[in-house]
């Protein structure tokens, strides 16, 4: 799936014992971000809800942009289940946003265009 200057690169579903879909991990990226392309692993439940991201590759400014890799940040995405979020400044985000790291607002939007693109896939390709 590529949509723009987002993309996910692959998509794996994980199975209980039984054989039951538990759940996925995709891997996304986004062209956009401060440093050039950033990459990340998404978790994801079964219905869509997000269990976790991980960095793959991100090559932003350290100190700004690779803030995105503390808890602070990527643990925000956890338990969001949306069709998108978007990205808040200045704090007090909403069920379907992301508070921005300050003063990295890009690497902020580019790592949610990049976990977009993981519920995206989940919410259209896989469960309609």
């Amino acid at each position: 799936l590529n949509l723009g200057g987002i993309a996910v690169e692959s998509a794996l579903e994980g199975k209980d014992a039984s054989g039951n879909t538990v759940g996925y991990v995709l891997n996304s990226l986004s062209n956009d971000s401060y440093g050039g392309v950033v990459k990340i692993s998404v978790g994801l439940k079964e219905d869509g809800t997000v269990t976790g991201i991980e960095f793959l590759e991100i090559s932003d400014t350290p100190g700004l942009g690779l803030k995105a890799k503390e808890p602070d940040f990527k643990d925000q995405y956890v338990g969001k289940n949306a069709d998108a979020l978007s990205v808040k400044k200045g704090g007090g985000a909403g069920e379907t946003e992301i508070n921005a790291i300050s003063g990295a607002t890009i690497t902020s939007s580019a790592v949610t265009n990049a976990v977009n693109a993981a519920l995206y896939y989940v919410h259209n390709c896989i469960n309609q």
